[in-house]
């Protein structure tokens, strides 16, 4: 979702990377990263999107080692939402 709670893009690639962006900006708000996340769970709402879905975390994930990860299909609340995501971070005691 965008700053309005609009769905932004229209194919998985978009979607994709707009949730890993926005999961970016609150791990920078609060003063953690990327490398901080422990698990991700995903939802997907059609098992064709998941190559497009790899590619793009993937590509957010880079050179640091990605963490566990379980990925479902079923349907969401947003009608034109392709996917969802949850992390779970661990930045220590």
């Amino acid at each position: 979702m965008n700053a309005e709670n609009q769905i932004q893009g229209e194919g998985i690639l978009e979607q994709t990377t707009k949730t890993l962006e926005n999961i970016n900006a609150t791990l920078r708000q609060a003063g953690w990263s990327k490398n901080d996340i422990v698990k991700a769970t995903v939802w997907l709402t059609s098992t064709d999107d998941f190559g497009g879905f790899n590619e793009s975390y993937a590509a957010y994930f880079g050179n640091t080692p990605p963490p566990a990860r379980s990925t479902v299909c079923t349907s969401l609340m947003a009608p034109k939402a392709l996917i969802e995501i949850e992390v779970l971070a661990y930045v220590g005691e």
